[in-house]
């Protein structure tokens, strides 16, 4: 019996055998596709995958599936803070993109992938001239060793169920410059982390990227909600001159107080450096419950032109 017929049947019988509830058997269909993906790449690599590999390969990590309601899912996490107070949270010149509903949900299509190459990893590596050359933009995630960089691009492509974002709780489990192509909009690029456990090649591999890349139109610098935000993190950033925003990551784990006030934070720091790098809004996301995850999606798409050439493709099939 082939590989692929056996998870078949594994996860009928296990379905059935244990009355699995509908979001179980959406994570047994996704071990199912991971069997499919590795079977089809298995002549390529030159040996034959088993089950019991797939299962076991820490670099194999299954999407989540986001349980959120619909309103939570398609807006701006900070829109929510708002309404805790009665002044403007922003200054109408810093918030200066607003998708629409439909945006977003056209957003999600450039993140979701119906084929293996669709989204892909494209090339993993330390040395900038090993990395790959293209004519697609890019948009790179750095922030500090166990920030939750990696979840957060995992989380972002959770409707491609062929593209694999090694996860770990370990920090500073990244340890390279990963390259992940989607389709024929950008690529993303998940950077090592800095500060616990960081390589010991992390400057140079860090600032030779952000020195030499010349496709790369934004930087997300990522920080953890539940803790502060530090003023040295972003001179990182101003020192190169480079355009980047400020990312807000597990914001489910802090009260809306706490938001507030890291917002707050984000604010003074941006205010103190005074320079036009720094987008004016931070941006809060979730890799756990999916919030703010649509709406990080539409502005990766809107800076990075990827709207346009939805329109262009329509335009040319028409």
């Amino acid at each position: 019996m082939s590989l692929l017929s056996t998870a078949c049947n594994l996860t009928r019988r296990t379905a059935a055998r244990h009355g699995l509830s509908p979001k179980e058997k959406h994570r047994l269909s996704d071990i199912f596709t991971l069997v499919r993906e590795f079977q089809t790449s298995a002549p390529a690599c030159g040996q034959k995958p088993t089950f019991k590999t797939i299962l076991n390969d820490p670099l194999v990590h299954i999407p989540p599936r986001i349980s959120v309601s619909q309103a939570d899912l398609f807006c701006d996490p900070t829109e929510k803070l708002q309404k805790l107070l009665q002044t403007p949270l922003f200054d109408e010149n810093e918030r200066p993109y607003r998708p629409l509903v439909d945006e977003m949900k056209l957003a999600q299509t450039v993140f979701t992938s119906e084929r293996p190459r669709d989204i892909r990893r494209v090339e993993s590596t330390i040395r900038i001239e090993k990395a790959p050359i293209y004519n697609l933009p890019e948009v790179a995630f750095l922030g500090r060793s166990n920030v939750g960089k990696s979840s957060m691009i995992s989380c972002l492509f959770h409707k491609a169920p062929f593209v694999k974002v090694p996860v770990s709780s370990t920090p500073g489990f990244t340890k390279t410059l990963k390259f992940y192509q989607v389709k024929d909009y950008f690529t993303l690029v998940d950077m090592p982390g800095y500060g616990f456990n960081q390589p010991h090649y992390f400057r140079d591999c860090v600032e030779n990227f952000l020195r030499h890349r010349q496709n790369l139109v934004r930087t997300f610098l990522m920080f953890d909600m539940a803790s502060s935000v530090g003023l040295e993190d972003c001179r990182i950033m101003e020192e190169f001159k480079l355009p980047y925003a400020i990312m807000l990551n597990k914001i489910d784990l802090v009260k809306d107080s706490q938001r507030l006030e890291v917002v707050g934070q984000v604010r003074t720091i941006r205010d103190k450096f005074g320079s036009p790098n720094c987008y004016p809004q931070p941006f809060l996301i979730s890799a756990k419950t999916g919030e703010g995850v649509a709406y990080i999606q539409a502005f990766i798409a809107h800076i990075t032109g990827s709207f346009d050439l939805i329109e262009s493709k329509k335009k040319t099939k028409g």
